[in-house]
């Protein structure tokens, strides 16, 4: 079967925004290694492993999600929308504040600064959105997959992917975080 445009899409913003994102994170680790504790922001060392086991699970239901649409059929659809066109919108409203929090975090712990803060905090509720978005996809995802395992694996790695960001990331993080 050959891959629809909304496909070919969906595996556009997917490479781009991946490189974005790993590209974001490889640079700010590199060039600033000795400011890595300080990205954690003041989250207690008795919830990182939480962060830690979340990140897994959300990282396995992206590339489930990822997987699922990527060999389901051309003609999938979220209501009246072609699934693959409506997962890449959503994915790039994911992928591109995402590579943008490693740089901005790294202002705010070096300068400090209410404007790069909010843009931090922006870009994180963007990601948090999208991922609640994603969810959303996923339930209304039609066909639904004829295995019910698989479905609860789809629906579960949306909904961890969106406790990560939306609620450890958009929420818990920035309560911790000391400005300095």
């Amino acid at each position: 079967m050959k891959a629809s445009s909304g496909k070919k899409l969906l595996i556009l913003v997917n490479l781009l925004g991946g490189v974005a994102v790993l590209g974001s994170y490889a640079w700010g680790l590199t060039n600033y290694p000795s400011l890595r504790g300080a990205l954690w922001g003041g989250v207690p060392e008795a919830i990182r492993p939480l962060y830690t086991v979340n990140m897994l699970l959300a990282t396995g239901g992206w590339i489930s999600i990822a997987l699922h649409l990527l060999r389901g059929p051309n003609d999938m659809h979220v209501g009246n929308r072609p699934a693959h066109l409506l997962f890449a919108i959503i994915q790039m409203l994911i992928l591109l504040p995402s590579a943008f929090w490693m740089p901005l975090t790294l202002v705010v712990i070096q300068q400090g600064g209410s404007l790069p803060w909010t843009m931090t905090r922006l870009c994180l509720s963007m990601v948090g959105v999208g991922a609640v978005l994603q969810v959303w996809a996923v339930w209304e995802l039609r066909p639904k997959p004829s295995k019910a395992a698989v479905r609860a694996v789809l629906v579960g790695g949306a909904v961890a992917f969106a406790l990560q960001t939306a609620v450890l990331d958009a929420i818990v993080w920035p309560h911790y975080f000391v400005i300095p």
